[in-house]
């Protein structure tokens, strides 16, 4: 059973009874804060602050985040029906060595940052709704620490290609953690303060993130994961406490690279979703 499954298991012990929201899972109590969670794993812990809403978007990748249109006509359901969100935690991603394409990407580019930042940004007005701080926690990677250099701009199309497929969910981690830096920035200088945008990155977990790993790499995770590898509920507390954090953890410090790859991102996104820009 993978992390997604147990959570669920998990979550239908702890919470209130479900009901479907535009074909995500919805568990309603009593406290004042709303979660939204673009995929569900490692999340327990929610479940244990009595949220009054936690939204988790569990549907199979190659169906969701891999379709621009279904991430817009999920955040366009936000919108609509949810009267704030005061958590988004981006936690979707995958990694393969498989080479496929994905709304004209190679589809860890377009999943893990494409459909990240999508969702992020569409999103972004729902969050303002809050009346008080709310988070943006977007979960990273210690893997884009081994990618060496990016490939010559434009960014994004140097990446189109099976070059490197090795490192090629190290780089799309890479420009996760470049763009949040820059988004934040752009945040901070044309809206109000409300929302504090962060990274986690919650080690090396027991899931099925590593379940098309090539060898020698899925002959490694296969020694490393018993021996060394939390556990799901384990890196579920570092994402609470992203969730939570202060101000502190907003953005990070300025490069040239991070303006670099969010000024392409932003060349991306507004082909995707017209008014996008505007959000930030």
């Amino acid at each position: 059973m993978g992390i997604g499954c147990s959570m669920l298991n998990e979550l239908s012990l702890r919470a209130a009874p479900m009901q479907p929201l535009f074909g995500n899972v919805q568990l309603s109590n009593r406290h004042q804060a709303s979660y939204l969670i673009s995929q569900g794993t490692r999340f327990s812990h929610f479940a244990r602050l009595n949220a009054r809403r936690i939204i988790l978007g569990c549907r199979d990748l190659q169906k969701d985040l891999a379709s621009f249109a279904s991430v817009k006509r999920f955040c366009q359901r936000a919108e609509d029906q949810l009267d704030s969100i005061d958590v988004f935690v981006a936690n979707a991603g995958i990694q393969t060595a498989e080479f496929e394409v994905a709304e004209g990407y190679e589809r860890q580019i377009a999943v893990n940052v494409l459909s990240t930042f999508l969702m992020t940004l569409l999103l972004l007005p729902v969050l303002r709704r809050s009346r008080t701080t709310t988070h943006v926690t977007i979960v990273a990677s210690n893997a884009h620490k081994y990618v060496t250099a990016l490939p010559q701009p434009p960014v994004f199309e140097g990446l189109k290609g099976a070059d490197n497929m090795m490192m090629r969910y190290g780089t799309s981690k890479l420009l996760v953690v470049l763009a949040a830096r820059e988004l934040a920035q752009r945040m901070d200088a044309t809206k109000d303060g409300n929302v504090i945008l962060n990274m986690v990155d919650p080690g090396l977990c027991k899931s099925q993130l590593f379940r098309e790993a090539r060898f020698p790499v899925s002959w490694i995770l296969g020694v490393m994961l018993p021996l060394v590898g939390r556990t799901a509920e384990m890196g579920c507390r570092a994402l609470v406490a992203a969730a939570s954090a202060d101000a502190s953890t907003h953005g990070g410090e300025g490069a040239a690279a991070q303006k670099r790859v969010f000024e392409e991102l932003m060349g991306i996104l507004p082909g995707i979703s017209r008014n996008i820009i505007t959000y930030i």
